[in-house]
């Protein structure tokens, strides 16, 4: 049991891949993921029996979510049946990829949306010869070039996450990865790409986008995790403190402007910590 005169959120630790997960399912899906989530999980499973209204369903709420909607009807329409996927297949453009098939992505899982997307854009030109010919029965999941440059968009997007969340799959048991000491520096860097994008839409005069939105949202759930590591200096700002390749030198870099007033503070919680419960101990 905690202490009673321990601060609990003082211990509180929270999953880095989590937190990754939830932003960027917040990047693709907006701030209503779990709503959105448990809707489409109950339509996108169907049978022969009850495939005609429950894909029209599924259809309907995947396509409010615009060109990553209408990407995943149109994955979901090729794969439902050995038909289409041969037609597909039929469609050679001359390239190298021509034996690959579409990815159909899973709903709790934000890197298989994300992989589902880059394969679709390698397999861009053969969707595109598909749909044409099957333009009628695609119908308003139809994906104009413009659908396809905000896909790229979104994968260019996330690239960041997709490199932070590999860094940081269970790789900690000899202290190269998912260590504590990552949380921060990858938290902030992750800000700074989001920050980065929507400075750029805001520059090229498209910041009222979908895709302005999606930075926002993604950057929404990124600070307010971050905004947490407050409570918890002892545990992620110390082990940056700590860490060989950062330590001091990392805040004095990265903390500066109005964050600079939390360097100090930030110092006198640990050093308070490291003296109450670590430096009465024999040997240390």
């Amino acid at each position: 049991m905690l202490r009673p005169d321990l601060n609990a959120a003082s211990r509180r630790s929270r999953c880095l891949g989590h937190i990754i997960n939830l932003a960027v399912k917040a990047f693709l899906f907006g701030k209503e993921t779990a709503a959105f989530e448990e809707a489409v999980e109950s339509v996108d499973e169907v049978d022969e029996a009850t495939e005609s209204t429950k894909m029209k369903k599924a259809q309907e709420l995947w396509r409010k979510r615009g060109p990553i909607g209408k990407f995943h009807n149109l994955v979901v329409y090729i794969r439902s049946s050995s038909q289409r996927r041969e037609a597909f297949k039929q469609c050679l453009v001359g390239g190298s990829n021509d034996d690959l098939m579409v990815i159909l992505d899973n709903s709790t899982r934000w890197n298989s949306t994300y992989y589902s997307i880059k394969r679709g854009l390698k397999l861009k030109e053969r969707l595109m010869v598909y749909s044409s010919l099957n333009k009628a029965h695609i119908s308003d999941d139809y994906l104009s070039d413009t659908d396809w440059d905000h896909l790229q968009e979104i994968v260019t997007a996330l690239e960041p996450f997709e490199e932070a969340t590999i860094q940081t799959e269970g790789r900690a048991t000899k202290g190269y990865y998912g260590a504590v000491w990552e949380t921060l520096p990858t938290l902030e860097g992750l800000l700074s790409f989001m920050e980065a994008g929507r400075h750029d839409l805001d520059s090229c005069q498209r910041g009222k986008t979908p895709l302005v939105i999606a930075y926002q949202n993604a950057w929404e759930k990124l600070i307010k995790y971050y905004n947490k590591t407050d409570d918890s200096h002892s545990i992620y700002a110390a082990a940056t403190l700590f860490h060989p390749s950062f330590r001091k030198k990392y805040f004095d870099e990265n903390w500066t402007g109005e964050s600079a007033a939390w360097k100090d503070k930030m110092i006198t919680n640990v050093k308070k910590v490291w003296e109450q419960e670590y430096g009465a101990i024999p040997g240390e």
